[in-house]
């Protein structure tokens, strides 16, 4: 098998989707018997005991470590604590990658192949710098494309910054062995831009069906925030300018006077002072803020959900589906999906028949897509149970990181390097 360095900006026990999906994929390749190495930050999502030793750990001497854990190697380095604004975070993004080549380029262990997810897209040159230190390929997965969101949400304006994103964007095409996309709309996007076929590889992103499942709503969590008798809609995720989560508070709005309908918010990011102000003025005693939560309560949440809501406001078809859609449609909860109706995230939606697609902008169109599933809330329950069975067929995690797995063993067997064993 392989010696397979990933290089991403989050890992568990940080509970946002990248983490999950790329600790879920390194233990799934060490299973496979291959040799994985991991470079990333120290954690900042959780509130996971480990996570506090690490924020204690970095601050004295250089600033990475190491530890060993479940057959992994994890090399975890120090980072800013969470900016809000995008000047700061691209320097934090640098001090990462910076700390991450300091930490990689001296090491004797050489991998035979490197796996890095954008985004953000920069760490694509991190990738490309490990593979030219050990002369071995890369393969860059694009969660996200960029820069197509940070423009199409007017984030990024300045047209000479444009170029150079669009100049990392092709050189880092370019220098990949393989580019995976997590959808068809992202795979023809690449393939528009003068990406050849056999580079690109379409894999999906996956649930967990053992690790996600129907639970009942009488929990600790229903509990601990007075929801079992409440009709609850949720998000739980990063709350960015990429969320537009003020539609879904001004949807809240418009179903203030509906009794026992709970508007719940959980997480965090730079516009979650914004939204609870936005809360705050409009008086709404229907929204609810809550910090992260632990991985581990991910199945409480979502049995005290009885919409979740997922938003995809990039203003583009080509944005991919987020990782945590096949987790909701696990659960078997019902998916308000705020999207394109021709975006990949609406047709999987649409295609699981469980859940309905509003614009996400729709303020009206969010409040009337949440009473059309609580009046027929017998039906949707029911969908949802069989949106369960259609991520078991199409998107578990074992076929999809099998996937992965025949991938690196692929690319690293093209290069110099051969895979050891096999």
């Amino acid at each position: 098998m392989a010696r397979v360095a990933i290089v991403v900006q989050v890992f568990p026990p940080d509970n946002v989707a990248t983490a999950q999906l790329y600790g879920d994929l390194a233990l799934d390749l060490v299973k496979y018997g291959h040799e994985v190495q991991v470079f990333t930050s120290k954690p900042y999502y959780s509130d996971d005991p480990l996570a506090t030793q690490w924020r204690v750990g970095l601050r004295t001497g250089f600033p990475w470590r190491t530890s060993h854990q479940l057959g992994l190697r994890i090399c975890r380095c120090w980072m800013p604590q969470r900016p809000r604004s995008l000047v700061l975070r691209v320097l934090s993004w640098a001090w990462l990658h910076a700390a991450t080549l300091a930490a990689a380029l001296p090491s004797r262990w050489r991998p035979d192949v490197i796996l890095a997810p954008s985004p953000p897209p920069t760490i694509a040159l991190v990738a490309w710098a490990l593979a030219r230190r050990f002369g071995v390929p890369f393969v860059y997965n694009v969660q996200e494309l960029y820069p197509d969101v940070a423009i199409n949400l007017g984030m990024v304006q300045n047209p000479l910054l444009i170029r150079c994103l669009r100049h990392l964007e092709r050189f880092t095409y370019r220098q990949a062995a393989r580019v995976t996309v997590i959808s068809r709309r992202m795979y023809d996007a690449l393939r528009s831009r003068g990406v050849p076929a056999e580079k690109v590889v379409l894999i999906p992103n996956f649930a967990d069906t053992a690790q996600i499942q129907p639970v009942s709503r009488e929990n600790g969590f229903s509990r601990e925030f007075g929801l079992r008798d409440c009709f609850v809609v949720s998000y739980a995720g990063n709350m960015g300018k990429p969320q537009h989560l003020e539609t879904l508070v001004h949807a809240a709005a418009r179903l203030q006077s509906v009794s026992h309908v709970r508007f719940l918010l959980i997480g965090d990011g730079t516009e979650r002072p914004a939204l609870q102000r936005l809360a705050q003025d409009l008086g709404l005693p229907n929204v609810q803020f809550v910090p992260y939560q632990p991985y581990a309560r991910m199945n409480e949440i979502y049995a005290c959900s009885n919409i979740c809501y997922v938003p995809q406001a990039g203003g583009t078809a080509t944005d991919g589906v987020p990782s945590k859609v096949y987790r909701i449609l696990a659960a078997g909860r019902p998916v308000i999906a705020a999207t394109e109706p021709d975006s990949d995230l609406g047709r999987l939606v649409l295609e699981s028949g469980a859940g309905l697609v509003v614009s996400p902008t729709d303020a009206a169109a969010v409040a009337r897509a949440v009473e059309e599933i609580r009046n027929q809330s017998d039906f949707w329950e029911q969908r949802g149970a069989e949106a369960r069975r259609f991520v078991e067929r199409h998107y578990g995690r074992a076929a999809v990181t099998r996937q992965y797995h025949e991938l690196l063993v692929s690319v690293a067997q093209e290069s110099h390097h051969p895979a050891h064993g096999g």
